[in-house]
């Protein structure tokens, strides 16, 4: 053929790069015994050129790196790793009805991560969009509320735990006040009282029990 063509297919030199401005690898034959020349794949593209060697197709894959979470998110995440989870053990460990509410106080916990989540993705939310984000929290609360109304009827020896964690899980309406920090620290005001009631009921149960 013409020179220019001639030129164009003619075998490298044994050991000279093959250099190859076209998508793929291309992997020179082994030709009277004349070992293959390396082949440098200018390109970088997935292996499919049609007389690429097997051997040598290698697709680029391009795994994308997960997103990091916000800030605020992951500070939310982190606080209910190191407290909810054992907050749980501990209602679980007591029994009936504590463990029930243990379990929905989880559920709020959620409804409220999710409810973030959202919010961190808008600029602004309009006070109907704020409304339908805060309904799963808020039907989370009227249920803790409900179960500890029914726990402290049922079962008098548990009233004061139910009415200490409920009064703690009420900052979870930090969320639709102008003072969060404000907000949460009048809801766990709370929390000291109904704790010293549970430690004074132990101990006269306590001395009740070394009397017997």
């Amino acid at each position: 053929g013409p020179p220019h063509v001639q030129s164009h297919f003619a075998s490298p030199a044994q050991g000279v790069p093959h250099y190859m401005m076209s998508p793929g690898q291309f992997h020179s034959p082994n030709i009277h015994g004349v070992p293959p020349s390396p082949v440098v794949d200018c390109w970088g593209l997935p292996g499919w050129f049609p007389f690429a060697s097997g051997a040598h197709m290698q697709s680029a894959v391009v795994r994308p790196q997960p997103a990091l979470p916000h800030p605020a998110l992951a500070a939310y995440d982190a606080l209910i790793k190191a407290e909810l989870q054992e907050l749980l053990k501990c209602c679980n460990k007591l029994g009936e009805p504590i463990a029930a509410y243990g379990q929905a106080m989880a559920v709020a916990v959620k409804s409220q991560r999710d409810m973030i989540a959202k919010a961190l993705k808008m600029k602004r939310a309009s006070s109907e969009e704020m409304t339908k984000m805060l309904m799963p929290t808020e039907a989370a609360l009227n249920r803790l509320e409900r179960l500890k109304t029914a726990g402290c009827d049922q079962h008098e020896f548990f009233r004061n735990h139910l009415q200490l964690l409920c009064g703690a899980c009420s900052a979870l309406g930090w969320v639709t006040t102008a003072d969060p920090k404000g907000y949460v620290s009048d809801a766990l005001n709370a929390v000291p009282v109904f704790a010293r009631k549970i430690y004074e009921a132990q101990s006269v149960d306590s001395a009740a029990a070394s009397l017997n």
